[in-house]
């Protein structure tokens, strides 16, 4: 699609037409994850620059929306064999996707906030969101309003972005975009993924300060869960629970030889029985938990932990000993 005189300039560059915005130069600042046999999502494709490209480097299935009927046309003719769709991102396609790029688009959202909201949950458990975005230089928590040749927008600053905005996500700064005529504020480009709760595996031998790093973490109302006392709990069996688990624990509790038990659950067999009761027992909702104890040191019951929580789909951080 060539461009005639007397039309808006493209936006979009093509190795056989040079457009506003230097395509080529922001793919390289992208720095886009392997896409061979993924999914992509484009929000406001334009003329299908990138949405391209990613068929190139093997996604299995492109999907492009931009409410522009004369720039999804254009893409269509380019790339017919893509699925490039004339709608808005008030609502995203069906299923998920492994990669969604937003790019240079959030500061057109109504709603940017809803915006990102959406494609959390179009995101796949995995997958990536790669956002460009211009930044307010305001340090605070704050919105800074630019105007451009469409009109006043607004630019989220650093902190808005990433402390409210994205507060659901993992975010990884890639570095600078390229600079783009007219821009108000410098681009940065983030790698997005969804964000998962965080387990602090504390272990180690006794008195080794594990219940005092476990207290500073409490003293930030960061949930903790010291595996000690839950045996404990568990040794009092006050909801009257009915398992071998229990009545093992029951009967050989000893109060202080925490050790002692954990190491006969180990030859008993009822580790993973032990891991899954105190998986269960950890609180919902919390972005990160500190779980600390002796017992949870002992090579089979560490190990069969973290994979039970691994697949419940926490981080596991481990800290095993302390110097000084």
């Amino acid at each position: 699609m060539k461009w005639k005189r007397g039309e808006d300039k493209p936006y979009q560059t093509f190795w056989n037409r040079k457009g506003d915005s230097d395509s080529p130069g922001k793919l390289k600042t992208l720095k886009l994850p392997d896409l061979k046999g993924k999914s992509l999502l484009d929000l406001g494709c334009n003329e299908g620059f990138f949405c391209i490209e990613a068929k190139k480097r093997g996604a299995t299935r492109v999907v492009g929306l931009d409410k522009r009927p004369a720039v999804i046309e254009a893409a269509k003719q380019r790339a017919p064999e893509i699925d490039f769709r004339c709608q808005t991102w008030d609502t995203l396609p069906e299923g998920v996707f492994d990669v969604i790029l937003l790019l240079s688009a959030l500061h057109y959202a109504n709603d940017p906030q809803a915006l990102l909201d959406r494609i959390y949950q179009a995101l796949a458990p995995n997958g990536v969101l790669v956002l460009e975005t211009g930044l307010s230089e305001n340090t605070l928590m704050q919105w800074g309003q630019a105007q451009r040749g469409n009109g006043s927008v607004w630019y989220p600053s650093k902190l808005l972005l990433i402390q409210s905005l994205l507060k659901n996500f993992a975010v990884r700064r890639m570095g600078k975009s390229v600079d783009q005529r007219g821009d108000p504020f410098k681009r940065y480009v983030f790698h997005c993924r969804r964000f998962k709760p965080i387990v602090l595996l504390v272990t180690g031998e006794y008195k080794t300060g594990k219940s005092i790093l476990a207290a500073e973490f409490q003293k930030h109302v960061i949930p903790t869960v010291r595996s000690d006392w839950f045996i404990t709990i568990m040794a009092r069996n006050e909801g009257h629970v009915s398992s071998d688990l229990y009545r093992f624990v029951q009967k050989t509790y000893q109060g202080s030889k925490i050790n002692v038990l954990t190491q006969k659950l180990v030859k008993k067999g009822l580790h993973e029985a032990f891991v899954e009761e105190l998986v269960r027992s950890l609180p919902s909702g919390e972005r990160m938990i500190v779980l600390e104890g002796y017992s949870l040191g002992q090579p089979e019951i560490k190990a069969a932990l973290i994979k039970v929580l691994v697949k419940k789909g926490f981080v596991v951080w481990n800290t095993e000993r302390c110097e000084g």
